[in-house]
């Protein structure tokens, strides 16, 4: 029983961090991509015969309209970084909102490479400078047990040689091998798709997070912090079907289930530091950022199509709850 209590808990945590960690950036193939603006699903699969992409058009999205005090709208999507292909064509409501909007705002966009140097050690640092060396070994073997699952750009004999990656390129590696093993692909993910209509019909797109900062952020956490972050990320085979749990949960819209999922993850904290400083990094921070980003598109007078993680519009203290302490009125879309 207390196994289970823990791999629950590890589970809950791992859970967090995928609601709440950016995408990454990557092209959706051809044959696959998700409907053009407009295209009804009858449209799309009459122009790619011999897929069944399904009828969604009943999902419930995490959609908001935000007005501003000033009378100016933004629609906000909660989006979330891991999907399946019969996903699209996405709801009319969700792709009328996105065709309306002028600008798409992601979390992220076309980052400089050099922002990602601070997760290589150059410095004579190695991994366990931050956590301790049985980890790193059980982390040594899981990677050699899901060897098959490595992501692309990391080359299996190359393993031995990431004791030079910071514990959140470890993280990350960890959760894209989870990824592989579930029925999830990274490339149908929402920003993915979005990034790929805006490129199609020639939409400007902006970076929400300065992903400099961002990085800054992730990699100086506490070392008890990332020791608690990749114990949960160990047990590949949970994690991946935690993934597809959560993925049913977002794709049928269940505003409570999701809100009781982040809870359930910060109260597997049992530290309460270090559930504060995860809070505070990965969501107090940000979240406040995405309310100011907002505020100032609409005060632009930019007509807005933001997505972010759901996670970052839901419950206290989210930004449409920020964004209603300001006075803005704030509808779900469904």
């Amino acid at each position: 029983m207390r196994k289970i209590r823990h791999i629950t808990k590890l589970l809950f945590i791992a859970l967090a961090v995928s609601l709440l960690l950016s995408g990454c950036g990557g092209d959706v193939a051809n044959d696959t991509e998700a409907a053009d603006v407009g295209q009804t699903a009858d449209e799309q699969q009459s122009e790619e015969p011999g897929y069944d992409y399904g009828d969604y058009s009943d999902m419930v999205p995490f959609m908001w309209l935000v007005t501003s005090p000033a009378g100016q709208t933004m629609y906000m999507f909660g989006s979330i970084h891991y999907a399946t292909p019969d996903l699209y064509p996405l709801p009319p409501v969700v792709m009328d909102a996105f065709a309306r909007s002028d600008y798409l705002a992601t979390e992220i966009w076309e980052p400089d490479p050099a922002a990602f140097n601070i997760f290589v050690f150059a410095d004579g640092r190695t991994f366990t400078d931050f956590v301790s060396e049985d980890l790193h070994v059980r982390m040594m073997n899981a990677m050699r047990q899901y060897r098959d699952y490595l992501p692309l750009s990391i080359e299996y004999e190359f393993i031995d040689f990431m004791g030079i990656f910071h514990p959140f390129m470890w993280m990350t590696i960890l959760q894209s091998m989870a990824v592989e093993v579930s029925s999830l692909y990274s490339e149908y993910g929402l920003e993915e798709v979005f990034w790929d209509k805006a490129t199609a019909r020639n939409m400007p797109i902006i970076a929400i997070e300065d992903v400099f900062e961002l990085n800054a952020m992730m990699a100086n956490m506490s070392p008890a912090l990332y020791e608690v972050l990749l114990e949960s990320a160990l047990d590949i085979t949970t994690v991946a079907y935690g993934f597809d749990f959560l993925y049913s949960i977002w794709r049928s819209g269940d505003y409570d289930m999701m809100l009781d999922i982040m809870s359930a993850s910060f109260e597997a904290f049992e530290d309460e530091t270090l559930l504060a400083e995860w809070e505070t990094v990965m969501l107090t921070v940000r979240d406040i950022q995405m309310a100011d980003r907002a505020s100032e598109f609409m005060a632009d007078g930019k007509k807005v199509f933001f997505v972010v993680g759901a996670a970052h519009l839901i419950g206290e203290g989210s930004v449409i709850d920020l964004l209603a302490q300001r006075g803005y009125q704030v509808e779900r879309i469904k």
